[in-house]
This record gives C-alpha cells, structure tokens and sequence, in this order.
C-alpha cells in the first residue's frame, strides 16, 4: 500500500509558503520514503495549503521517480479559499521537472504586465520532464495584460520527449475556469517530437483573443471533452502550427468564430445568448 507523506503550507504550518516546501521536496522524499524513486518506495508527498493568499510565484523542479499514484501533490486543504497571488511578469506556477505533479483546488491571480505572464507553464528543462502532469480545479484570472495565458504547455529542442504530455501520460487539465482578459489553453515549441493534451470540463470566460490556441512544430494530439468558451473570439485555433495536429473529443460549445472543430462540438452550436426566460412547458 502507498505510503503517503502529508505536510502542511500556511500560517503556523510545516512551510509559511509553497516556494518552502518545493525546496524541501527531495529530503521529504529522502528522509521520510527511504529516497527519491517513489515508484521504487511507494510513497506520494501531499501538500495541503490552508485558507489564504500567498504572494509569491514559484518553480516546481525536483529528481523524483513518479508515476500517476506514486507523486507529489499541491491541493487546497479541506477544499479552502487558497489563493497564489504574482504580480511579476512570468508564470505564477512553473513546472519544469515534474512528471505527475498535480495541482489541486487553487486560486492563481496573476498581475503581471508583460508577455511572459503565465497562470500555470509546464516548460520541461534540457533533458527534463513533466509527463503526466493533472491540473484539477484550478481558477486561473489576469487582468492587466491580454498577452496573459492562463495554462501553456511548452516544449523546446532541448526538453526531454513526451517531457510536456505523452501518449501513455498526457498533460490533463479538467474541472478548471479562466478568467480575465488574457487568453485560455496554449501548446507552443519548436521541438520535433509530440505533445499529448486532455482538457475536460472547464470553462473559458476570459475576453482575449484564444480559448485554445496550438503553435508549434510539435506534432499534438489534442482531446477536448465538455469545454465551454464563454468570452474569447476564437475558440480553437492550430493554423499556424507546423506539427500535425490531431483534435478529438466532444460536446464542447462556443461562438461560431473559429469554431471548436466539427467533430468535437456539441449541439446545438454555437452558443447564443438570450432574452427568452421561458422554459417552456
């Protein structure tokens, strides 16, 4: 059975702040689960974080063995009001050597200006990986900038294959709502190799110009089920990308610009506002 390390983030708790207790994954992994393989030692680390806001941005970057059990785990505690404040212009959250991090039940405010600001980025290091990375719940919100992206997945020449979601282990993104003036979902790169995304159930109210948006030499492999663009002119965009790009999925609803592809809509489509409050007999 699983051996799972709980330690806390707050006010009188383990760690006053996530940037502390990213620091402090390894020898937590060390100390407590017998070493750094977890898959080998059958441990997970799970962070709790208490009520509150945390200003602050961080990197999430350790030599863990994970898998989709066996891993490290960022979640509001008891379903609390936890919020991850930056004001810089970069990622609040970055993940760049992290396969199966998961991040749960968190309010991400960024107020940064300029056209690096990133809600959350998985951008593997050289040789690094973050396969398998579960973004859950999260609520993601700028507005300062419409250069603002709410979740981006980048894979550069010298990141790892699969490092930003492969086939076996895609990056997930579900159950999560973006807000602002930025835009929602973007895949860019220039790495040729391929990148596997899954985004379900979340809803894209930000006003900025993309809801998904696929630039890369990459080749991408996309599914998108029961997704919901409520703002942003464009829902799906890959037009400009140089990779293969492969959408699949379903019941997803929008405006008719640049529309969620065919097949993946839902019906009816697209979305249209109404006055008509009636419903009927």
């Amino acid at each position: 059975m699983t051996t799972v390390v709980t330690r806390t983030i707050g006010a009188s708790a383990d760690y006053a702040s996530f940037t502390a207790a990213e620091a402090d994954i390894e020898n937590i992994a060390t100390s407590a689960l017998g070493g750094t393989d977890l898959v080998s030692n059958d441990g997970a680390i799970v962070f709790e974080v208490s009520a509150g806001t945390y200003q602050e941005n961080f990197v999430i970057e350790h030599s863990l063995t994970c898998d989709s059990t066996r891993n490290v785990t960022f979640k509001s505690a008891g379903n609390g009001d936890v919020t991850v404040s930056s004001n810089v212009s970069s990622p609040v959250i970055q993940i760049t050597n992290g396969a199966f991090t998961i991040l749960s039940g968190l309010n991400i405010l960024s107020t940064g200006s300029g056209g690096g600001s990133r809600g959350v980025e998985i951008f593997p290091g050289s040789s690094k990986t973050c396969e398998g990375c579960v973004l859950d719940s999260l609520t993601i919100e700028n507005n300062t900038t419409v250069n603002f992206v709410a979740f981006e997945l980048q894979l550069e020449s010298a990141g790892n294959s699969g490092g930003a979601g492969s086939s076996a282990n895609p990056t997930i993104v579900q159950n999560c709502v973006e807000k602002g003036i930025g835009s929602g979902f973007s895949i860019v790169g220039g790495k040729t190799d391929e990148i596997h995304a899954k985004v379900v159930n979340c809803t894209f109210a930000g006003t900025g110009f993309n809801t998904i948006n696929i630039v890369t030499s990459n080749d991408v492999d996309i599914e998108m089920v029961n997704n919901l663009n409520l703002g942003h002119t464009t829902n799906y965009r890959s037009s400009s990308s140089t990779g293969t790009v492969t959408p699949t999925g379903s019941n997803n609803f929008g405006t008719s610009n640049n529309a969620f592809p065919a097949s993946t809509q839902g019906s009816p489509y697209p979305v249209a506002t109404s006055l008509d409050f009636d419903p009927g007999a």
